[in-house]
């Protein structure tokens, strides 16, 4: 999938977050995601390290939706 995705559970096992970070920062990717209980999907360049609980959220980040929308308009898009 070209990403490490890694899930933390907190020490009572009531709260957990997820994080995926591109395995090759520019080849397999370059926005890295994080997600908590709140199940919000927030996302950012962050050249290779995670995203964190205070990024935007994918249907607010402008970054993202633009580069959704650039391949949504993409001829080789499927």
């Amino acid at each position: 999938m070209g990403y490490h995705i890694d899930l933390t559970l907190s020490p009572d096992k009531k709260n957990y977050a997820v994080d995926a970070v591109p395995l090759d920062y520019g080849k397999t990717g370059i926005f890295s995601f994080h997600m908590q209980q709140d199940g919000l999907i927030r996302a950012g360049d962050k050249k290779g390290e995670k995203a964190a609980s205070s990024d935007a959220s994918l249907s607010t980040n402008e970054r993202w939706l633009t580069a959704l929308e650039r391949d949504r308009n993409s001829p080789t898009a499927k």
